[in-house]
């Protein structure tokens, strides 16, 4: 690249990066907020006030526990995760084959984890953001391989051999303060560009170079300008006393290099990275096929024609303060309640060691009216009652009422009203599991299917658990080509009381039509499955040309077994 070019791209670059970090910068502060109301941070007690209460109720981080736990346990409860759906008929049976590779690739990156931080932050900050990414990692591994010598066994030999690791896609969920959206933009596919911060090492740095990924020109004006900091997360740290800077510390060997990675799409889809905000190292075309920005935007709250969502912990985060100031004002009266004051009369001679309780003590005066407790009020019944007001409101803005907390109902209520609460709450969560799987599932299955499609030029083997045991079963280019739908997987929120009876019934359905002619038998089970909230009941029924294949198998051995004689007609609708 020539130093016209380089330095008109290194301004453009930068010139994005601080328009977005101007535009950002409301949000970082409210993310900042929104982080200590979960991690329980309060700010310290002026002085000379230091007895005072200063309690943090972690009913914030209940919420969002108790939302996180039904949405990951609502997304995650069927295998295989994403379901492809072919899109023409010729896809059918590498649909299958698409969906085994990469709900074999989930598992191995640890998908529940991933989706674990990822659910957190998003609850927490609006959104959470990741990227995707083919990964190759070799690693040198160690065996013995038999020494012998004309058919005799003298020993073993240590043998180091390069094999690789990960040869697959991968996603990544990152901290929101490292994602630098195009202002203008509504999403991630709607905006022109888009920039991921990142920092690395060393090591790193060189092994990108290594590959011919990053072409770097001045290493020693790269390391110049090295910063070790993070500053979203340098300043979420600092904000619960876990700072980790080390400004009067000497080099410890871990510094990192700051990269700056834009994505854009006005270039017929470009990649340029930057350097420790000094060098261009990489400028040019969007290796991947798909030709989108490589990231996903997961959002709890999506608002229109606005890129960043509402926080569960934004609904509720004054309601959280009033909580804890509530708490702190009961405990703080009852505490003057409890450790009494006297009024004495400066000519009294009593001393202040008079005063303090012990065993048979004895206080001498001279008048009765020497001295007189102060009388303070203990907190009033009110008090108590007020903090279950400010849940009741947490938990009707959340729809994380006691039940859903695994904690008893309070007050009484007939079983049709627990019914309907719980069948409302029910509808609320499920609209957010929608959400989530079409924000984050959904196009994390396009970007798995469009990079396995990519860089898989070889057969793979995959292990597919079947009843016997596992079966490792050979999957190569030719076996995943094709055009896909994609179909999150999770089952149905349901509400408990109202499933309950709603599957009994279904049941007694089934089993009254079962064997009825005129009915659909296998349209009368996918309303049985639907009931029991498994959304990929198409995996789990035979196909018909699996049934017809079946049933001719069958006639066949049934006319084996008559020896061919023909005595008798075998029906094969009638063949269990």
């Amino acid at each position: 690249m020539k130093e016209k070019e380089h330095d008109e791209r290194k301004s453009l670059l930068l010139n994005r990066f601080q328009w977005s970090e101007k535009w950002r910068r409301p949000f970082d502060e409210k993310w900042l907020r929104w982080y200590k109301a979960f991690r329980g941070a309060v700010p310290k007690l002026p002085k000379g006030e230091e007895d005072r209460s200063n309690l943090h109720i972690p009913y914030t981080y209940s919420t969002v526990d108790t939302v996180r736990s039904k949405l990951l346990t609502a997304i995650f409860a069927t295998r295989p995760y994403i379901s492809y759906v072919p899109v023409g008929e010729n896809d059918v049976g590498n649909a299958e084959n698409m969906q085994t590779l990469v709900d074999s690739q989930l598992e191995k990156s640890d998908v529940l984890v991933k989706m674990y931080n990822l659910i957190t932050d998003m609850l927490i900050y609006g959104g959470c953001p990741f990227e995707t990414g083919w990964k190759y990692e070799t690693k040198t591994r160690k065996s013995k391989q038999p020494r012998q010598v004309l058919g005799f066994l003298l020993g073993y030999s240590e043998v180091e051999q390069e094999v690789p690791v990960w040869d697959d896609p991968d996603f990544n969920p990152f901290m929101i303060d490292d994602f630098f959206p195009d202002p203008d933009g509504t999403d991630i596919d709607n905006g022109v560009w888009a920039i991921r911060r990142r920092l690395i090492t060393e090591k790193e740095l060189r092994a990108q170079e290594k590959l011919g990924i990053y072409k770097i020109r001045d290493f020693d004006e790269l390391r110049a300008a090295i910063d070790d900091i993070s500053k979203g997360k340098q300043d979420r740290l600092a904000a619960i006393g876990a700072s980790h800077h080390q400004a009067d510390i000497g080099d410890v060997g871990s510094r990192r290099f700051e990269v700056l990675e834009m994505w854009e799409d006005g270039r017929d889809s470009w990649v340029s990275t930057l350097i420790n905000r000094k060098e261009i190292v990489r400028d040019g075309d969007n290796p991947f096929w798909h030709g989108k920005k490589p990231f996903g935007f997961a959002k709890f709250d999506p608002l229109n024609g606005e890129f960043f969502g509402v926080s569960l912990v934004e609904i509720i985060e004054y309601l959280q303060a009033e909580l804890n100031t509530t708490r702190n004002q009961r405990i703080d009266a009852t505490s003057i309640a409890i450790n009494r004051m006297y009024k004495v009369l400066k000519t009294a001679g009593i001393e202040p060691a008079d005063l303090v309780s012990r065993p048979n003590g004895i206080v001498w005066l001279d008048r009765m009216d020497d001295i007189q407790e102060l009388d303070f009020t203990p907190p009033p019944v009110e008090a108590f009652q007020e903090e279950d007001i400010i849940k009741k409101d947490i938990q009707e803005a959340t729809s994380t009422y006691a039940e859903a907390r695994g904690a008893q109902s309070e007050g009484k209520r007939t079983a049709t009203e627990n019914a309907i609460r719980e069948r409302s709450s029910s509808l609320r969560f499920e609209v957010k599991s929608m959400l989530f799987e079409s924000f984050g599932l959904k196009r994390l299955g396009m970007f798995y299917d469009q990079l396995n499609q990519q860089f898989i030029d070889d057969v793979k083997r995959v292990r597919v658990q079947t009843d016997s045991g596992y079966e490792w079963r050979p999957i190569g280019p030719e076996d995943i080509a094709g055009s896909y739908d994609y179909k999150p997987s999770g089952t149905a929120i349901e509400p408990t009381l109202d499933a309950a009876n709603h599957r009994s019934n279904m049941m007694a359905l089934y089993d009254k039509f079962a064997q009825d002619p005129e009915i659909k038998t296998r349209e009368l089970k996918k309303r049985v499955f639907d009931a029991f909230g498994i959304k990929d009941s198409e995996n789990l029924l035979k196909s018909e040309q699996e049934i017809m294949q079946e049933q001719q198998q069958a006639l066949a051995e049934a006319q084996a077994m008559q020896g061919g004689g023909g005595v008798g007609t075998v029906v094969p609708g009638q063949i269990a």
